[in-house]
């Protein structure tokens, strides 16, 4: 039963005692028991007002329970649910950059495909090709030069300039604020042996993460820089990273 219809109840009751007291029947006043019986009514009405009560207060204390139990679990959901938006968010990110990544490489196969030697080229062609896009990228045009450096990976990975080929199309990605590309770029300068761009590439992996907004990974990155690369140039700029956010 609701603590309202409780309510409503006992303030009938009293009501009704309070307006219709007991009349005594003429075998009372004969005997004079009108004194006795009034009592006795009141006492009945008094109890029964009572249970009353004690039902609405327990009702009333039930109620109160449940929605502080409603209230908790609302927040929980809450937070369960901002989790789960969040996590949507970066499972979106991963997907359009996972997008992007096989539509630059379908263009670059396709490039390929229309025309493209994949003879390799004589050390001369390859820098030549290589100084033309550097300026490219030295000059704002970012996608020639994209162009220019993946073509040239693609023709030949072991020429003493990929490496820099591959630091370079990191640079690219980093300077259109595309991190999490950089950050593939970057990483996979480091896979190329004894390169002359490792450098450089670990202290970009650090700003990269940074710029992505997971510290951890940049302040190990950052970390790792100033370890392998004490006379680097960029060394004072990590440590200054790494005292900033740690």
């Amino acid at each position: 039963m609701s603590p309202r219809i409780l309510f409503s109840i006992i303030i009938s009751i009293i009501l009704i005692g309070c307006s219709n007291p007991p009349h005594p029947t003429p075998e009372n006043a004969i005997t004079g028991e009108t004194s006795i019986l009034k009592p006795v009514t009141t006492d009945s009405l008094n109890a029964q007002i009572r249970l009353l009560f004690d039902e609405f207060t327990r009702s009333n204390t039930d109620q109160d329970n449940r929605l502080k139990m409603i209230d908790d679990r609302t927040k929980y959901l809450d937070s369960a649910y901002f989790e789960l938006v969040s996590q949507f968010n970066r499972l979106q990110d991963d997907v359009k950059t996972l997008k992007q990544n096989i539509i630059a490489n379908t263009e670059i196969k396709s490039n390929l495909s229309s025309g493209l030697s994949t003879a390799r080229l004589s050390e001369e062609e390859f820098r030549s090709r290589y100084i033309d896009a550097l300026a490219s990228y030295q000059n704002g045009n970012y996608d020639t030069s994209l162009r220019s450096f993946s073509d040239l990976l693609l023709i030949d990975k072991t020429n003493e300039l990929s490496d820099n080929c591959q630091y370079w199309i990191g640079e690219i990605y980093y300077a259109q604020k595309e991190f999490r590309k950089a950050l593939a770029a970057f990483k996979k300068t480091l896979e190329f042996p004894s390169t002359n761009k490792a450098d450089h590439a670990q202290y970009k992996i650090g700003l990269c993460y940074l710029n992505i907004g997971d510290t951890r990974s940049a302040i190990d990155a950052l970390n790792k820089h100033i370890t392998d690369y004490p006379n680097s140039e960029h060394y004072k700029s990590s440590v200054d990273y790494i005292n900033k956010y740690k």
